[in-house]
């Protein structure tokens, strides 16, 4: 590294963070990458570029991380964040699935039963067919009720192991039942999670936090088996329906009332007038003006009071997002936080009660993670 000898690691994300709250972040990252040769500028400049949308410069700049940083673990976070650009998954943007995968178990019953079937590969999704005894069919049922639309699954093939609804597939008769028949093996499973990339914009396996598995008993002890190693959750099918019946109707009335907030036309804070704001509770959200992302979420029993007294001209006594400006601005002048918050920021807000208000504020922060709530 250029720099390495000049600049420390903590002195290096200060700057980042410097960068972050300059009036032209992109430029600014891009003289401190020159300067430095850093992974970790690189990481941020692939954010910066990410949250305007310009997903092939991302890439790029998580690729050039990767190859910057000395430690695999770093290198590791690198390869996420560039799938997560191509996964979509970071956007302000809700995604239906959320983190859960879905596994569904290969069934015995295969297109080949049929005599006049003679095509050597078929798409898996064709192939398996299912029986009565099988959970295949529900699932399948499920995909246009309980599971979201655009969720992502997977089979568990005792021959192939985990596969996408897509990958062609002959006829085979393993089970995991009969080790006589060579099923695949644990260590292939498990292996198959920490080193494939899936789908088409090359998603990881490790990146879901959750899955639910439509199968039998040996079916769902073999997924939990395969991602031992990771942090998720692994549940079964009766219990993810169970869960989905109670927790449906208060998900999707959150999403909707988040949606509303989003629709709502920003405000630029340098014309906000007082009038505008409604001396009421409600919830609302900061964002830097060329970001597609929230800065801040935040609710208050009075929106007036809170945006105008106290985030926009109060103090950092009063105010945790002024605070957390001043303390990325590396200053406690309250003009100067006054100045980078009226100069820099948009906001939207929505009038709304308790006890829905504090709800959907966690809610909101939980998905859409703003940056300075953390």
């Amino acid at each position: 590294m250029k720099g390495a000898d000049r600049a420390t690691w903590s002195e290096i994300n200060t700057r980042i963070k410097e960068c972050r709250l300059a009036s032209d972040p992109i430029r600014c990252l891009e003289d401190l990458l020159s300067e430095t040769n850093d992974g970790m500028v690189a990481l941020a400049l692939g954010g910066e570029y990410e949250a305007r949308g310009k997903t092939a410069e991302a890439c790029q700049y998580y690729k050039m991380a990767e190859t910057l940083f000395p430690l695999e673990e770093w290198k590791e976070k690198a390869r996420v964040a560039r799938s997560g650009v191509n996964g979509g998954r970071r956007t302000g943007v809700l995604r239906e699935a959320g983190d859960t995968l879905f596994i569904v178990q290969c069934t015995k019953s295969k297109i080949w039963t049929d005599p006049s079937e003679n095509r050597e590969f078929v798409p898996a999704k064709e192939a398996y067919i299912g029986g009565e005894d099988e959970p295949y069919a529900e699932f399948v049922d499920s995909l246009k009720k309980q599971v979201p639309k655009d969720a992502r699954w997977l089979y568990l093939s005792a021959k192939y192991g985990f596969i996408e609804p897509d990958h062609p597939i002959a006829n085979y008769n393993v089970t995991f039942s009969d080790p006589a028949t060579g099923p695949i093996s644990y260590e292939t499973l498990a292996n198959q999670v920490t080193s494939q990339w899936r789908w088409k914009d090359q998603v990881r396996l490790t990146m879901f936090a959750r899955f639910v598995v439509c199968g039998g008993p040996v079916y769902l002890n073999r997924v939990k088996c395969a991602f031992s190693s990771t942090q998720a959750s692994v549940i079964g099918w009766e219990e993810y329906r169970s869960e989905s019946e109670q927790l449906a109707p208060r998900i999707r009335e959150l999403r909707n009332r988040l949606a509303s907030l989003l629709a709502i036309p920003l405000v630029d804070i340098r014309n906000l007038q007082r009038g505008q704001l409604p001396n009421s509770p409600g919830i609302y959200a900061v964002y830097r003006r060329d970001l597609l992302d929230p800065l801040y979420v935040g609710r208050s029993e009075n929106l007036a009071r809170r945006i105008l007294d106290n985030h926009i001209r109060g103090n950092v006594e009063s105010s945790v997002l002024r605070k957390k400006i001043g303390r990325q601005l590396g200053t406690q002048d309250e003009d100067r936080i006054t100045e980078w918050i009226t100069g820099q920021c948009l906001i939207r807000f929505m009038p709304m009660e308790e006890p829905a208000l504090s709800v959907l504020e966690h809610f909101a922060i939980s998905l859409l993670k703003p940056a300075l709530n953390d």
